[in-house]
């Protein structure tokens, strides 16, 4: 063993005895603080040091006391450093992007396509649905329309045009009735399809359009009114 060697042996055993000698004074201190509750003073190990370290009664208590509390909060501080010193080892970072990534898909995509995938939901076909529509339900909803619109054989024009053999009439050729730029600008007939688009929205389908009519979201609904207005006609149209 070479000479440094040697001297760091040294250097560290005498350090160690220096930590051991602190802490076996700090032991007894306490084990002689407390005799009154372990009675060591009968075996003798504690008269030296009280009769250097304490005067009467009352320093011993407080001395106890403050022995216990430094205790505790020694306690609390290894507690505390433990803690700090375990998120420090182990702390993990929470990744930006809660998912894995795949080389070669755009997530900004994927996130668009869901988005339209829920809010645009596939309906059925309106003639589809007109085959289970009905007549009568379909009279009843339209009760909204009955105060702008006539459903009656030669029915003066009300707010909006009479409704009479609508299906399948060319747009905006009701005598009498004027229409806005935009429904005349269309153009086409008022087929099934047509009137599935329109009554849904009437303004989002039409832009422009005079009709102040909010529309109908569900297809059951326009199905049925659909169907009834296909009865206001003396020859009503083919579901085709």
């Amino acid at each position: 063993m070479g000479n440094k060697g040697l001297f760091g042996s040294l250097v560290e055993a005498r350090r160690a005895g220096i930590i051991i000698a602190v802490f076996s004074r700090f032991i007894m201190a306490i084990l002689c603080d407390a005799r009154a509750h372990y009675n060591l003073n009968s075996l003798g190990l504690c008269s030296n040091y009280n009769a250097n370290l304490h005067n009467d009664n009352k320093y011993m208590d407080s001395l106890e006391i403050n022995k216990i509390v430094a205790g505790l909060l020694v306690v609390i501080l290894i507690i505390i450093g433990i803690t700090n010193f375990a998120e420090i080892l182990y702390h993990v970072e929470q990744p930006k992007v809660a998912h894995y990534m795949i080389e070669g898909v755009d997530d900004t995509n994927m996130a668009n396509a869901t988005e339209e995938v829920v809010a645009a939901p596939i309906e059925e076909p309106i003639l589809t649905l007109l085959a289970s529509a009905n007549i009568d339900k379909g009279e009843k909803i339209f009760k909204k329309c009955s105060s702008c619109h006539v459903a009656v054989k030669g029915g003066a024009n009300k707010i909006g045009p009479g409704l009479w053999e609508v299906v399948n009439k060319d747009k905006g050729i009701v005598d009498g009735f004027s229409y806005s730029a935009a429904l005349t600008g269309y153009g086409g007939k008022w087929t099934y399809d047509e009137l599935n688009g329109f009554l849904k929205n009437p303004k989002k389908y039409i832009e422009g359009t005079k009709m102040s009519f909010a529309g109908l979201k569900k297809s059951n609904d326009r199905a049925n009114v659909i169907l009834y207005l296909r009865s206001l006609s003396d020859s009503p149209a083919p579901l085709e």
